[in-house]
C-alpha cells in the first residue's frame, strides 16, 4: 500500500554509532533516509523496538519514551503525522479527526545505523527488490477551476489579515502494482530530490521525497530551517526585491 506524502520522515537520532559500510542489508528494511543529490543514504533496520501513539493521550509517554532511548545512545527513525499538529495545540484538540488510519507517531528503536553510498546503494535495490512496478497516471481532486476558487479564498484571508499563510494542497492518486521500494527506487531517480525516505511500518509503505528540509536539529541543540514555501531569492536592488515581493 502506497501512502500520500503525508508525514515528515525524520532521523531524531545524535548517537555516533553507525553500522558497517559495505555490507548490503538484505534483512526487511523499516527506514531509508535518503540525499539522492549527494548520493547518500541511512539504512535503519532490525529495531529493537516501536514506540508509537494512537490517541492524544498517548503522544507525551511516547515522545518520553523517545527522549529517554535517545539519552541511551539508540538511533530512533521514524515519522509525526500531519494530525500530531492537532494535539500539540490545545485550541485544534477539538478538530482531531476522530477516524484516522495511520498513527500520530510512529518510531523504531535501533542498535545501529547503516550509511551508503553510490554503489552500495544500487546493491541495496538490488538485494531487496523482488519484481517489477507500475503506477498508473494521477487523478487529482481538484480541476483547474476548483483550484482557483480555493487559491482565491486563501488570498482573500491573507488580505484581510485573517492569516499569514496557509498550504494549499489536494490528493492526487493512481493506480498501484507491484514493488514499493521498486516504485521508490524510481522516483529516486527521476527526482534527485535531497530529502527523501521509505518507510515500512508493518500496514504500509510510505514514500516521501522532498526537495525542502524542513528543520534539523544538530547534536548541541542548533536547529536550521530551509523553507521554500513563500520565499524567493533576494533581489539584485530594492526595485528588484520589491519586484519579488509583490510576485509572492
Amino acid at each position: 500500500m502506497l501512502a500520500r506524502a503525508f508525514a515528515n520522515v525524520v532521523n531524531a537520532c545524535v548517537s555516533s554509532k553507525k553500522g558497517p559500510i559495505g555490507a548490503i542489508v538484505a534483512e526487511p528494511i523499516q527506514i531509508i533516509l535518503d540525499d539522492a543529490r549527494k548520493g547518500r543514504m541511512r539504512v535503519y533496520a532490525r529495531p529493537l523496538e516501536h514506540i508509537v501513539a494512537h490517541e492524544p493521550g498517548d503522544v507525551l509517554p511516547a515522545l518520553a519514551a523517545m527522549e529517554s532511548a535517545r539519552k541511551s545512545g539508540k538511533h530512533l527513525a521514524g515519522y509525526f503525522s500531519y494530525e500530531l499538529g492537532y494535539v500539540l495545540e490545545p485550541k485544534l484538540a477539538p478538530l482531531l479527526p476522530a477516524k484516522r488510519k495511520v498513527p500520530l507517531l510512529w518510531f523504531g528503536v535501533f542498535d545501529d545505523v547503516q550509511e551508503l553510498a553510490g554503489e552500495e546503494i544500487e546493491g541495496l535495490f538490488e538485494t531487496n527488490i523482488h519484481g517489477r512496478v507500475y503506477a498508473g497516471s494521477l487523478k487529482h481532486a481538484w480541476d483547474e477551476n476548483a483550484y482557483r476558487a480555493r487559491f482565491d479564498m486563501v488570498r482573500a484571508f491573507i488580505e484581510a489579515g485573517d492569516i499569514y499563510q496557509a498550504n494549499l494542497s489536494f490528493r492526487s492518486q493512481f493506480n498501484f502494482v507491484g514493488d514499493s521500494m521498486a516504485l521508490y527506487r524510481d522516483l529516486r531517480a527521476q527526482s534527485r530530490a535531497p530529502h527523501g525516505a521509505f518507510v515500512s511500518d508493518g500496514e504500509r509503505h510510505i514514500l516521501s521525497l522532498s526537495p525542502e528540509l524542513f528543520f534539523q536539529i544538530s547534536a548541541d541543540g542548533e536547529i536550521a530551517a530551509k523553507p521554500m514555501k513563500g520565499t524567493a531569492p533576494r533581489g539584485e536592488d530594492e526595485q528588484s526585491d520589491a519586484r519579488r515581493l509583490w510576485q509572492l
